[in-house]
């Protein structure tokens, strides 16, 4: 039997976790002392640059985090986790309150972590304006799996792209989606 080294596994609960009267910066070196106990400062100095470029957070990084916005306290969130290089990262909800424009500029972020690297991202959301984003969705109702798969058979299956339309069909027929599921 595999087991997963929970070391390889990051999580990012929906709401911060991260101190407000501290900078960025301060808040990435706390933790890569705290995650990264074996290396070097110069290596730690390094692996935060990287995580702060690649999330667009660099030039923010003297900021005090109550001073940010939503998604860039998200992504200073999610970024400490990175530190490790997760094989696994779990997010939930992390577009939760943010406005359109920056949950698509958080989903793109994501987006471009898992072509980047060799992570998976695993996210709970209620925010579905940005499935394109996806590789795969699992649409629960009531607790249980209605459908498993790509977006384009999600919406094959249902048979609308219309999100709403989705959500309503689940509300009102949950156990006929969840035995088609199973039988499909």
């Amino acid at each position: 039997v595999n087991t997963i080294d929970r070391r390889t596994i990051a999580h990012v609960p929906q709401y911060d976790l991260i101190r407000p009267d501290l900078t960025i910066w301060q808040t990435f070196r706390r933790f890569s002392d705290i995650k990264l106990t074996k290396q070097d400062k110069a290596h730690k100095k390094t692996k935060i640059m990287e995580i702060l470029k690649h999330l667009s957070l660099y030039e923010h990084k003297h900021k005090l985090i109550r001073q940010l916005s939503g998604g860039q306290r998200k992504r200073v969130s999610i970024g400490v986790e990175l530190l490790t290089n997760p094989k696994y990262c779990v997010l939930d909800e992390p577009n939760s309150g943010l406005d359109i424009l920056t949950d698509r500029m958080l989903m793109d972020v994501l987006s471009s972590l898992v072509k980047n690297n060799t992570q998976t991202i695993l996210m709970v959301t209620h925010s579905l304006t940005n499935l394109d984003k996806f590789d795969e969705v699992l649409f629960l109702a009531k607790g249980k799996v209605c459908f498993y798969g790509s977006v384009e058979n999600m919406y094959l299956f249902f048979g609308t792209k219309d999100i709403n339309q989705i959500y309503n069909l689940v509300e009102y027929r949950a156990d006929e989606f969840v035995n088609k599921y199973y039988n499909y």
